[in-house]
């Protein structure tokens, strides 16, 4: 055979081998690529959604509320009914039409009936809450209302920033729990003219003695615990602030006094609660830089 031949032969034989080896390393590398891409994605876009902190409260022979808190903010809303079916669906307070994302969710069911046993879950996203039994809570019977005031505040951040949707959790010794949702500018207001005992049985004689009670504010920014003596001698506490704990006395000789501003004191245009905390905060500081 001719020398040329051979190589022409050759050459055809082994040049698409190397070809082959070629494509097949460049298939493996783009695989492990995408298979690496695919995973940072699937990580990214898988937050979690489980509904943390899940609480009954408010309950009264007409209404209860559920709150819960989720890592990422996402739509939610209650199934529940009287039998197990869940075939009743009731929004978060805040949602005027369509569900919408929320990380601290409190939806309130009304229109109960009293001494009635209610099922219930929670819609996460499109997951269902627990993936097991319902959840129950029991109406209570008929509620008379008392003369209490309210409990009416302010919670700010960190910050000294108004802070909207910070869930508020009442524990009162012997009293049923009861919550509350800031609402812009971080007001709340809980009511305390239907409050019951632990077990729903009775109203809870508020008035008779003086109850320390505790004040949790939950948020995705952090927590504060607050302590009150009530029935309360003002409706209205000093302004709460996430991560910091206080201590609120409802005899005024016992408080401790707080500083009315006279200026602006974070310069946004207004005199009001954020101004008497910071100076609260301050007082005593020297002023110089």
């Amino acid at each position: 055979m001719h020398p040329n031949l051979k190589l022409t032969s050759l050459l055809s034989t082994k040049i698409p081998t190397l070809l082959g080896l070629g494509v097949l390393v460049a298939g493996l590398t783009t695989g492990v690529i995408l298979v690496s891409t695919n995973q940072i994605f699937q990580s990214q876009a898988s937050p979690t959604f489980e509904p943390l902190g899940v609480e009954v409260s408010n309950i009264s022979d007409t209404q209860a509320t559920i709150s819960w808190s989720t890592q990422s903010p996402i739509s939610g809303f209650i199934k529940a009914s009287k039998e197990s079916s869940l075939d009743q669906s009731y929004k978060d307070d805040r949602d005027e039409s369509a569900p919408e994302n929320h990380q601290s969710h409190f939806v309130t069911i009304r229109n109960l009936t009293p001494k009635t046993t209610y099922y219930f879950k929670i819609q996460s996203g499109t997951t269902l809450y627990p993936s097991t039994d319902p959840l129950t809570f029991t109406t209570a019977a008929e509620v008379l209302t008392q003369n209490l005031l309210p409990i009416i505040g302010q919670v700010l951040t960190p910050d000294y920033l108004p802070a909207d949707d910070v869930i508020l959790l009442l524990n009162i010794p012997g009293g049923q729990k009861l919550a509350s949702i800031t609402k812009s500018g971080g007001s709340f207001i809980l009511p305390l003219a239907q409050l019951l005992t632990e077990d729903l049985s009775t109203n809870f004689l508020l008035s008779e003695t003086q109850t320390i009670a505790e004040l949790f504010i939950v948020s995705p920014s952090g927590k504060s615990k607050v302590e009150l003596e009530l029935p309360l001698s003002d409706s209205e506490i000093p302004p709460i602030v996430i991560g910091q704990d206080q201590i609120l006395a409802s005899d005024e000789s016992t408080a401790t006094p707080t500083p009315t501003p006279k200026l602006d004191v974070n310069d946004d245009g207004v005199i009001n609660s954020v101004d008497r905390i910071i100076s609260q905060q301050n007082a005593g500081k020297s002023t110089k830089k």
